[in-house]
Order: C-alpha cells, then sequence, then structure tokens
C-alpha cells in the first residue's frame, strides 16, 4: 500500500438549519465537502484533466474526538482514490476535522496531513 500525501486544505460550505453541533464525520454533506477538497487538491497538483478522471471513496467513517464546548468533530477514515483512465488505485489513512464557523449555517472541514 502506498502512503497517500495530502496537503492541509479545506473548505467552507453552507448546511441548512442551524445546530450546536458541526455535522458528523459520516454525514453526507461532510464527506461530499471532503471529495471536493481531495478534488481540488488532484487538480492542484495534477491538472484538472487528471482530476476529473479520479474517484474517491471513503470508508470506515469514524469519530475519534468531539469537542463538547464546539461542537467539533475529529474523524478517521479510509481513503481509497482510483484514477479511472490508467487502473490505478490508491489507498490510506485520512484524518479530518469538521467544525462550525462563527457564521450560523456554515462549517468548515480541514483535511489534517
Amino acid at each position: 500500500m502506498k502512503k497517500l500525501t495530502l496537503s492541509a486544505i479545506s473548505l467552507t460550505a453552507l448546511i441548512a438549519g442551524c445546530s450546536a453541533t458541526a455535522p458528523k464525520c459520516g454525514d453526507q454533506e461532510t464527506i461530499d465537502l471532503v471529495k471536493q477538497i481531495l478534488e481540488r487538491n488532484i487538480s492542484s497538483e495534477l491538472g484538472a484533466s487528471m482530476a476529473s478522471t479520479v474517484t474517491y471513496d471513503l470508508t470506515a467513517i469514524r469519530t475519534t474526538r468531539t469537542d463538547d464546548q464546539t461542537g467539533s468533530h475529529r474523524c478517521a477514515a479510509h481513503l481509497d482514490l482510483t484514477a479511472s483512465t490508467i487502473g490505478v488505485t490508491r489507498e490510506g489513512p485520512i484524518t479530518y476535522t469538521v467544525e462550525l464557523t462563527d457564521k450560523p449555517g456554515e462549517f468548515y472541514v480541514n483535511i489534517l496531513p
């Protein structure tokens, strides 16, 4: 298994409604944002045409820590990246955080190195 190298990149997304806690690690909106971050990272490193051929799959998603004061979560998962044009798959662990911003209705995802 080859190790994945990911830059610490983050994105903010709008979420519907207001909540005292950030979306959970395995919520679809969190997973979608993690995939968007990965796509942007691959696109900046390899180009948009290569990034469009890569699919991302997160499995074994788990919450490793929740901060009761802020409602943020630290998450871990197994990541599979597959480049369909060349048939190459890379897999490895990924960790990320999900937290609310100060602006109501937004949350922030940060992929950790």
